[in-house]
């Protein structure tokens, strides 16, 4: 049988450590001491614990971090790590036309070039109507007077140029005589002598009106040596 202080040892060894440093701590300051190595034991322990606790899900994060990857990586959505994609269709040359091609797009471009110059002829065409237009519902011998000083006759030179055209087509641009190829105000024969005054000839009275005092000039001085010309011989 064991004695009593035997029995108290075995007793005080199987307390727990913190209540066997606190036995043996006979002042408090030893005692503070104890429990404050008590409590940084305790803290590192803890750490490791939760060091080991917390490993687990940082691996999973990093897993699942994969997975994204991997399935970005699949649906081509690399981020701003992927390098950029160049398409097939732009590496390959632009293929070379045919003779037939090159032909085609030539015919279609003088065609077009044609009928754009048709449609500014056309414009053209319906611009200088229009103006002969305006031209032939002017009084002629209001065209004839406002010409006259452009020759060197005197308005006085009017009176003697109205009785010989009077005489010759009353003043009408498109008067034709039946018996001759005469033709216009001033009865010029053939009628075709004055295009040298414009190509608008055939309609235009104010071009006939230029070409008549024109030959007048050169051929007789003056519209009254003409009509007296005329009445002498029956033509001028």
């Amino acid at each position: 049988m064991s004695s009593p202080y035997t029995r108290a040892r075995r007793k005080a060894a199987r307390a727990p450590l913190a209540s066997r440093l606190l036995t043996r701590a006979r002042t408090p300051r030893a005692r503070i001491a104890v429990t404050l190595s008590a409590l940084a034991t305790l803290a590192l322990v803890g750490g490791a614990v939760a060091g080991a606790t917390a490993a687990p899900p940082e691996a999973e994060v990093a897993s699942v971090r994969g997975l994204e990857v991997l399935k970005g990586e699949s649906s081509g959505e690399t981020g701003d790590r992927a390098e950029p994609q160049t398409s097939r269709s732009g590496e390959r040359p632009a293929p070379t036309p045919s003779a037939a091609d090159v032909k085609k797009q030539k015919a279609a471009e003088l065609k077009k070039q044609n009928a754009a110059k048709a449609a500014k002829a056309a414009q053209k065409r319906k611009a200088e109507k229009a103006r002969i237009a305006k031209m032939q519902a002017k009084n002629p011998r209001k065209i004839a007077r406002s010409m006259l000083a452009d020759f060197g006759f005197g308005q006085r030179q009017f009176s003697c140029l109205n009785s010989l055209w009077v005489g010759e087509s009353n003043w009408r641009w498109n008067a034709d005589n039946p018996t001759s190829s005469a033709y216009g105000i001033p009865q010029s024969l053939p009628g075709s002598k004055m295009a040298s005054a414009g190509k608008d000839w055939k309609a235009n009275p104010a071009t006939q009106i230029e070409w008549g005092l024109g030959y007048i000039k050169d051929a007789y001085g003056t519209p009254c040596s003409a009509l007296s010309f005329k009445q002498g011989n029956g033509w001028y």
